[in-house]
């Protein structure tokens, strides 16, 4: 795979590319709904995300690469 930028912005590609991955199967609106569910769910349980599904962010792993 490629790195992304705006991950909602390429599934379009995605699905050209990987037609049986799970996120082409479903479709970029509901992709796109799922992941806004997924961020009101985790503020509802007290954890504030920064960012949104829109856009990429990298995060620091137990080893202390990015990814």
């Amino acid at each position: 795979g490629t790195p992304v930028e705006m991950p909602l912005a390429a599934l379009p590609q995605l699905a050209q590319q990987a037609p049986q991955h799970p996120y082409s199967l479903i479709g970029p609106g509901r992709v796109a709904a799922l992941s806004a569910a997924a961020q009101r769910l985790l503020e509802r349980c007290g954890l504030h995300l920064q960012g949104e599904g829109a856009n990429n962010h990298l995060r620091i792993t137990p080893l202390g690469t990015r990814r």
